[in-house]
């Protein structure tokens, strides 16, 4: 059994957010807990976020990723930022005769969001006066707004079912049994046994009522 194991949900998701570079408020709000005062809100999160457990629990999410060849969270927020910075135009250059092409270099801004290059020559009909063709693709902006906005947590905690598979929720009512002999009765009714049995549980006295009616004479 692992430390995650013992970490209720909730307390497992505000460790991920915090580790994802969160800050606490955020976080605590994030993993679902209730919603309150800001002032309130901020305090609770400080007081889970110092318990033993918690500050444990993220001591062993930083020991997985402190190899250098993992990205910390920082490094994959830059990454993302350069791809939903960059631009196509970070990478084109006007010549001198008013024609562009295409320079990539090392000072070259938010190359982390070029996904592919493709060059290819192409020729006039004759088979002379060799044009290179240079394509560049990015990756998708939109999808790296959405990452840091999750990691910044601007989003509302996602609610998902997992009791009701997507159909209607019906409430059970449950009944608390005081009585011996009914316990002993609803038991026997659960168990596949007979209902009633003379004698296993007491007969109620009888239910008195009152009437209105002038008696008969004697």
């Amino acid at each position: 059994m692992t430390l995650k194991d013992t970490l209720t949900i909730k307390q497992e998701k505000f460790c991920l957010n915090l580790f994802q570079g969160m800050e606490q408020i955020d976080a605590y709000k994030a993993a679902g807990y209730a919603a309150g005062k800001s002032t309130t809100l901020s305090a609770n999160a400080s007081r889970l976020a110092n318990k033993d457990i918690i500050l444990h629990r993220l001591a062993e999410l930083k020991a997985r990723t402190a190899s250098s060849k993992v990205m910390d969270v920082t490094e994959r927020k830059e990454r993302l930022s350069e791809i939903a910075r960059a631009r196509l135009t970070d990478y084109q250059t006007a010549g001198l005769d008013g024609s562009g092409y295409i320079e990539i270099g090392k000072e070259s801004p938010n190359t982390a969001a070029i996904s592919s290059i493709k060059t290819a020559t192409k020729f006039d009909e004759n088979g002379n006066t060799g044009t290179l063709f240079t394509e560049i693709k990015l990756h998708n902006p939109v999808m790296a707004i959405a990452e840091l906005n999750k990691m910044g947590g601007d989003y509302a905690p996602i609610r998902t079912d997992i009791t009701s598979k997507g159909n209607e929720l019906k409430p059970s009512i449950t009944y608390n049994v005081i009585n011996p002999d009914t316990k002993i009765l609803l038991g026997r009714l659960e168990n596949g046994g007979r209902p009633i049995i003379n004698g296993d549980i007491p007969q109620e006295p009888p239910k008195l009522s009152q009437s209105t009616d002038t008696p008969e004479p004697k």
